[in-house]
């Protein structure tokens, strides 16, 4: 089931309010004492939000390929909600930006590691093949990361899942809260990225912690 909109909401807003600078796995930003620190390999990280069933999930990625959502996991993943046709800067656009960026921040081999997903709520217009043009566009790597779109119902039922919403307007847009989230390889969250002004070294960094060896 779901966790309530309402209440994962509110947990994103009290999370992210310290998320900005947090040492990899604290969601609160709060500093650790070393000397009681937990060794790396025995560490758990912090989960917001256990990984829901998804099963029988299957969007489709850039190339018009099927994939399962579950498929998705195994590696630690970066994820965000979008749509190609946001006419505001500071949304979308920007946070595609900032996943460029972590993809340049991450060598070839730490690629093989983790994931990126952008996946779009605009499923009337954001086909495969637009999604192929906004890759180009975005010179995305694509072994790594991988642009999403399907039927409203199947995207809905990922969002839902993670707490996220969407609403389209009469103009053509959607009103949505820009966010995105880091998830285990397990497929449950991890942690939560407000806005588009997140550090995306920092992120790089997050994911190469938890990338399995």
């Amino acid at each position: 089931m779901s966790p309530p909109r309402a209440v994962v909401a509110l947990l994103f807003l009290v999370v992210s309010a310290g998320a900005c600078g947090a040492p990899p796995g604290s969601a609160d930003g709060s500093d650790r004492d070393a000397s009681r620190a937990t060794p790396p390999e025995a560490t758990v990280p912090d989960v917001l939000i256990p990984a829901p069933d998804l099963a029988g999930v299957e969007l489709r990625n850039q190339g018009d390929e099927p994939v399962a959502f579950e498929s998705l996991r195994g590696k630690p993943a970066l994820v965000s909600f979008i749509y190609t046709r946001c006419p505001m800067p500071e949304m979308c656009p920007a946070t595609t930006l900032r996943f460029q960026e972590v993809q340049e921040s991450l060598s070839a081999e730490e690629r093989t590691r983790v994931r990126l997903i952008s996946i779009s709520f605009d499923s009337e217009h954001d086909t495969p093949e637009v999604l192929a043009d906004y890759a180009e566009l975005w010179d995305v790597d694509g072994s790594f990361w991988t642009l999403l779109t399907g039927d409203a119902d199947s995207i809905r039922r990922v969002a839902s899942a993670y707490g996220a919403w969407y609403e389209s307007t009469p103009d053509g847009t959607f009103d949505h809260p820009m966010m995105s989230m880091i998830l285990l390889p397990d497929g449950a969250l991890h942690r939560v990225l407000t806005g588009s002004a997140w550090d995306s070294a920092e992120i790089a960094g997050v994911l190469r912690d938890l990338a399995p060896r």
